[in-house]
């Protein structure tokens, strides 16, 4: 049986992908059609809390005679004294102005997690070694400092152990420090995950996306009156955001689009604008699932109805969205940042930038959508369709703007947080580009790629986060047309497979592994 220990023969990936095995080793036929690693047959350690010296600090040579020691802080000042040195390196390099900017960017709904893990991560095991992994994975990483990003590995998966046996335990499982933890992990693979720079690239958005999708499962256990203020909803509104980027790669409906979900987490807290978008946004997943749901229908009655309320669905999205734009989006701010040639942002404008950013991301894959149904059944109406449908402008706006989050003063929060909506504008082009031609858009992209400190990790990411996508329903041979068949699944011009339910529920899925 798939996923059950003891009697499952399959390869741990399948295991945990939940797919049929073929058992061929060393790498089995399912990982290798679906290019990602094949993590073998062998029983998979476990880790356990053991006795060694604290490490914070350079290594010894003997430290490394295990190979994941528990990560035990001194009960003293040093350690406290420790902590906050490499916390406030960490907000020094990680925002834009360091932590005086966390207010300014609470406003728009970014970074509300700062201050809560600022208040629990001394409260929770598992938390304050998820935050210490980043803050040394991180540091690490920028200064080429080996010892830290060794370390950072170690506290890491302390963490991981530490979260799974809060997992077991049903109030820590519903607790925020667990969620919190959940998040801080995420955002560690984000950031630091790619380890193995030949052989890992695969894997990195699987694991960003995976730790997302538990955020999910977690939040689905809560209930939506669980989320309604304090850290619970503040919390709430920045998974919301995470969960909805990664069903966004994945082509699945999120539950939390569901009317209650948008509805009651507010009843004590008003909506912001960023609130508002993501109202939004969480359709647009559920539309693209629906639309490989109908290129899998037989029956030409079923299929013509669905077409049709797919593309009321679309006009509906398009309705949202420029009401938004025209009511609701940060303009005036951008717009000042814009005629500044987008120099010395203010905390202001770099906020509104990163609005203005998810909102072009969301109208690329709803247009792009919008596009492609009609293209595959009335390609005659793609011509009537206003100028604001074209993805090809959105692409632009994002890649004319991610020059500003690549400079220093945008700190790792700048450029962590423009991957996906230039993920997702790469994806568009690298979907729709005509063979042998190069648009301009897609060349500055890839001059993004040749700079020479961050540029070829961004590469690795685009091409992680297209390989995270669906499933491709046929086999690619040839390895040079991977990337771009990935991409043309995710705009829907290739068939994929189809997901196991409609409502995707994550939620259940967490209980079953409980």
């Amino acid at each position: 049986m798939v996923g059950v220990p003891g009697r499952s023969k399959g390869c741990h990936t399948c295991r945990r992908r939940k797919k049929g095995c073929d058992g061929q080793r060393p790498s089995c036929g399912q990982c290798q059609k679906a290019r990602i690693e094949c993590h073998g047959y062998e029983r998979q350690w476990i880790f356990v809390n053991v006795t060694s010296p604290p490490i914070i600090g350079p290594a010894s040579g003997s430290s490394t005679a295990r190979s994941t020691p528990e990560i035990t802080m001194p009960s003293s000042l040093s350690r406290s004294a420790y902590e906050e040195k490499y916390l406030g390196m960490f907000w020094d390099i990680y925002l834009p102005e360091g932590t005086a900017s966390v207010q300014t960017l609470g406003r728009y709904s970014f970074v509300t997690w700062i201050p809560i893990v600022l208040d629990l991560h001394t409260k929770d095991p598992a938390l304050n070694k998820a935050l210490l992994a980043l803050c040394l994975g991180t540091i690490g990483s920028r200064r080429n400092i080996t010892w830290m990003s060794e370390e950072s590995l170690k506290l890491y998966a302390g963490a991981v152990s530490d979260m799974n046996l809060g997992l077991k335990n049903k109030s820590r499982r519903t607790s925020d420090a667990l969620l919190l933890t959940t998040r801080t992990l995420g955002l560690y693979e984000l950031i630091c995950g790619l380890h193995d720079e030949n052989g890992a690239t695969i894997t990195w958005a699987n694991s960003w996306q995976g730790h997302n999708l538990g955020q999910m499962g977690l939040i689905m256990q809560r209930t939506p009156e669980g989320h309604v203020d304090g850290h619970a909803h503040d919390l709430f509104v920045d998974a919301r955001m995470n969960v909805t980027n990664a069903l966004l790669i994945l082509r699945r409906r999120s539950a939390l689009c569901d009317t209650t979900w948008k509805t009651v987490p507010w009843t004590k807290v008003p909506k912001n604008p960023t609130d508002v978008l993501y109202d939004i946004i969480g359709d647009i997943p559920g539309l693209l699932e629906d639309a490989d749901r109908m290129n899998l229908l037989c029956d030409p009655v079923e299929r013509a109805n669905l077409l049709s309320r797919l593309v009321e669905d679309c006009w509906n999205i398009d309705t949202d969205l420029t009401w938004w734009f025209e009511g609701l989006s940060p303009r005036e701010e951008f717009e000042a940042l814009k005629s500044r040639g987008f120099t010395t942002p203010s905390t202001t404008g770099f906020a509104a930038s990163l609005v203005m950013m998810k909102y072009w991301s969301a109208c690329i894959s709803a247009y792009g959508a919008f596009r492609q149904i009609l293209a595959s059944n009335s390609p005659a109406s793609l011509f009537s369709l206003p100028e604001r449908t074209n993805p090809q402008n959105y692409c632009r706006y994002i890649i004319e703007l991610s020059q500003m989050f690549f400079h220093n003063a945008s700190g790792v929060f700048g450029k962590h947080t423009m991957l996906f909506p230039l993920g997702i504008a790469y994806a568009y082009l690298l979907s729709t580009d005509v063979e042998g031609y190069t648009s301009p858009e897609m060349q500055m992209i890839q001059l993004y790629f040749q700079r020479p400190q961050c540029g070829q990790r961004v590469q690795r990411f685009m091409h992680s986060m297209l390989s995270a996508g669906p499933e491709l329903a046929d086999e690619i041979l040839n390895d040079s047309q991977y990337f771009r068949a990935r991409a043309r699944a995710w705009l829907g011009l290739l068939p994929v497979t189809p997901p196991e339910s409609p409502e995707s529920d994550f939620g259940q899925m967490l209980h079953d592994n409980c």
